[in-house]
């Protein structure tokens, strides 16, 4: 990937591995003058190998100084900069009076340092807004490390922050300043080289999407500006012989372009719907102005602010502002049908439960009748039970009336047999009785 490049050039190799490089050529896209690079390839050639010359007409415009202040000038006012309160990141003690003295890292620190000190004196062009400024996240891999674009076609990737140990223990500031910082694609096949070193899954997963989404729009660039080039370097050349061949490649090339153009555009299109369908609605529809359908234009620059900012620059605000219309109104048809589908739900669900509560009625109605028939049976039978038992008492009363009387019958027979044995025993005594007198009789 980009470490090839910064393997062969120690330099170079250190630029890139400096976040302040990356922010200044962030600064210049955003504030850059005439005398500024065009690019950050620019910079970077620039911080390598440029000469004293070339180095110092980039001060000027970072010190608020005439573009003719010559270098003693210009290196008093660097120096009065780095002994002031705003100065932030590069320091030296004495101040440098030129940049032979610096490694091409602490350059970059330099003209970084110079123009973070001039933000409060300098304004954005007037095709940027605050969204466009701004660097954009794209994602972190599994061990923590944020991947960076700032506008151009690099990525850049941050490393965690260390606080460090024992008496080598930074502050959370200087820990956040010195995180490691890279460069781990400046082209198109260096962008699907990268991605295809990242998982599919997880945090991964995502920036791998977040790359593979962008890689084509990197490659359209790219062959753009071959194309330019080409073009370029056509015009440039020795006059062609044949002038209709040459109107015929010039058509060829500029339908190219128009094509490569037109196909950039649906994709930058294509990724702000995207980043739109990712919006929750409370921050795609909030801040509207009451009583109205308006948003209030704090909150159209919060959702700018969310959107990737290469394509909000290169689509330009009314194309976003219709996206973000046109995103609207889908959600609120889709809020609309969810509603309605919610309300046939409802309205579904109370006709299914009216309904099963009839039918749990008639299923009760037919339960209780069943128990009705069941206690009327179970009354049958209970009443005929009852009637068997009364009949079987009255059997057994009347058989113990019966043998009652058979035995008072029995003990009526027992005595009179016992009084005719009595009136028996009493006729004999009395015979024994009239013998005993009739003897008595004689004898005397």
């Amino acid at each position: 990937m980009a470490s090839t490049a910064s393997d062969e050039d120690p330099a170079l190799a250190s630029v890139r591995a400096c976040w302040e490089v990356a922010a200044l050529a962030q600064f210049y896209r955003v504030f850059g003058t005439l005398e500024a690079p065009k690019s950050i390839d620019e910079l970077e050639a620039s911080l390598v190998g440029g000469d004293e010359v070339s180095l110092v007409s980039l001060l000027p415009p970072l010190l608020s100084l005439s573009a003719d202040a010559d270098a003693g000038t210009c290196w008093e006012a660097v120096a009065a900069v780095l002994l002031g309160d705003e100065a932030i990141g590069f320091a030296s003690d004495p101040p440098p009076t030129s940049f032979a003295a610096l490694s091409a890292s602490d350059r970059g620190r330099l003209l970084y340092t110079l123009a973070d000190a001039s933000l409060s004196t300098l304004s954005r062009g007037p095709d940027l807004d605050q969204a466009t400024s701004r660097g954009e996240m794209l994602g972190a891999d599994g061990k923590g490390a944020t991947y960076w674009c700032l506008g151009d076609r690099r990525i850049y990737r941050e490393g965690l922050a260390s606080l460090g140990k024992g008496k080598k223990k930074r502050s959370r500031e200087e820990a956040l300043l010195s995180r490691p910082w890279e460069t781990v694609a400046t082209c198109a096949a260096e962008w699907r080289e990268l991605a295809a070193t990242l998982k599919s899954k997880g945090a991964e997963g995502s920036l791998r999407i977040m790359i593979e989404q962008r890689v084509d729009a990197v490659e359209a660039e790219e062959a753009r500006e071959a194309n330019e080039a080409k073009r370029q370097a056509m015009f440039e050349g020795q006059r062609r012989t044949s002038t209709r061949m040459e109107a015929k490649e010039e058509e060829e090339l500029s339908k190219a372009l128009a094509l490569a153009e037109r196909q950039e555009r649906l994709r930058l299109v294509d990724l702000v719907k995207s980043s739109l369908r990712q919006m929750s609605s409370e921050l795609l529809e909030g801040g509207k102005e009451e009583g109205t359908d308006e948003v209030d234009e704090a909150h159209e620059a919060l959702v700018r602010a969310r959107l990737p900012v290469s394509a909000v620059a290169q689509l330009g605000l009314d194309a976003v502002e219709q996206l973000l219309r046109a995103e609207r109104k889908v959600r609120s048809n889709k809020r609309r049908q969810e509603i309605l589908a919610e309300q046939r739900r409802v309205e579904r669900e109370e006709a299914e439960r009216q309904a099963a509560i009839r039918a749990e009625a008639e299923r009760l109605e037919l339960e209780r009748l069943e128990a009705d028939k069941r206690a009327a049976k179970e009354l049958e039978d209970q009443a005929r039970l009852a009637q068997k038992a009364i009949e079987k008492k009255e059997k057994a009363r009347r058989y113990r009336e019966k043998k009652k009387r058979e035995k008072e019958l029995e003990r009526c027979d027992e005595q009179a047999q016992a009084a005719a044995e009595q009136a028996e025993r009493t006729r004999q005594w009395e015979q024994q009785a009239e013998l005993l007198k009739q003897h008595i009789s004689r004898s005397s």
